[in-house]
């Protein structure tokens, strides 16, 4: 009974992996490849051959083997095979021959016979016929895809949220778009990876978001936000096999304490625009210069107070910012603030 338990989950095991091969390939390193390179050649992202083989990112050995994830690009590129006539090489037909057989003999199609030896049109195939057997020299032409594609940012959208739905981190999503602003606008375009719509995920409201910090693992989120590994790889398909990595967004349930970590502190408002008043503001600014205790015998007596004097020379040192405050603003000292402190 035992022994049949066990070959059992050997056979169940076995048929995991199949599984689980079907999304993956592996490639061998070549000497002078690069990281840029072999994404472009499996239509992926470098993020994600980083995802899966995170030491890829410290050396690119060669002969070292990488694990390589199916490509999502919306359009899969399609391969062509294009036959360039070379010359040509006599045959006589013998017995039993065949048109197949032929075919299957000097790798061409039984059209390609019939081409260049026309009578066999209309004659079927006979012992003796002498035959001009095409030689081809053959290529693959590959349909050149984009990786990426435009996206018109919606309301209300951060980064975060177009990292979270395209699958990519936030700096990927900058590294995508090297001028991009801190805050994105309503309507602006910006350039994200080019998946199928199925594959683009959507934020649920009923749940919270958390971005991964820099060398944050699953022992410190457990702590942090009481959520185990496994509770993780549950609500995010795909944890498992990447790991965590730096401002991941992650899917975590909604709670009182999630929030604080989650899409409330990546989400920024841009109050410039809520700026309503342009009229000219006088400001008032009082600092505690604590001239009291200042001694105005002699300049070196007075330089050597202001120097021992950390709340004087602070004050000092803003005070002289303020002196340099861009144009636009009348900035004036209303009061000097004398502290007893």
């Amino acid at each position: 009974m035992n022994k049949f338990f066990s070959i059992l989950c050997l056979v169940l095991l076995f048929g995991f992996n199949i599984a689980k091969a079907q999304n993956y390939s592996t490639h061998k390193v070549k000497q002078g490849e690069t990281i840029q390179g072999i994404a472009k050649k499996y239509y992926i992202t470098p993020y994600d051959i980083y995802a899966l083989n995170p030491d890829a990112k410290k050396e690119l050995r060669p002969d070292s083997v990488l694990i390589i994830p199916k490509p999502k690009v919306a359009n899969e590129p399609k391969i062509t095979i294009v036959k360039e006539l070379q010359g040509f090489k006599n045959h006589k037909t013998s017995r039993r021959e065949t048109l197949y057989s032929l075919a299957k003999e000097y790798n061409v199609t039984e059209d390609d016979i019939k081409k260049h030896n026309t009578f066999l049109y209309a004659n079927p195939l006979k012992k003796g016929d002498k035959l001009q057997i095409p030689v081809f020299k053959t290529s693959q032409v590959t349909e050149t895809v984009e990786m990426t594609k435009p996206y018109t940012v919606e309301p209300k959208e951060g980064k975060w949220r177009i990292a979270y739905k395209f699958g990519i981190t936030v700096k990927e999503l900058e590294s995508l778009n090297s001028d991009m602003g801190d805050i994105l606008q309503e309507g602006e375009i910006v350039n994200v990876p080019n998946i199928k719509n199925i594959d683009e995920k959507l934020i649920d409201e009923k749940y919270s978001y958390y971005k991964v910090l820099p060398k944050e693992g699953f022992y410190r989120l457990k702590l942090k936000l009481g959520l185990e590994q496994e509770t993780l790889e549950t609500l995010n398909p795909g944890l498992k096999e990447s790991g965590l990595n730096e401002a991941m967004i992650l899917k975590i349930p909604f709670t009182n304490e999630a929030v604080a970590y989650s899409a409330v502190e990546l989400d920024r408002t841009q109050l410039i625009h809520k700026i309503k008043d342009f009229s000219k503001k006088h400001i008032a600014i009082m600092l505690p210069f604590r001239l009291n205790r200042v001694t105005f015998d002699s300049v070196s007596v007075t330089k050597n107070q202001i120097n021992k004097d950390r709340y004087l020379s602070a004050s000092l040192d803003f005070h002289s910012g303020v002196l340099v405050a861009p144009k636009g603003y009348s900035i004036s000292t209303h009061r000097q603030f004398i502290s007893a402190l």
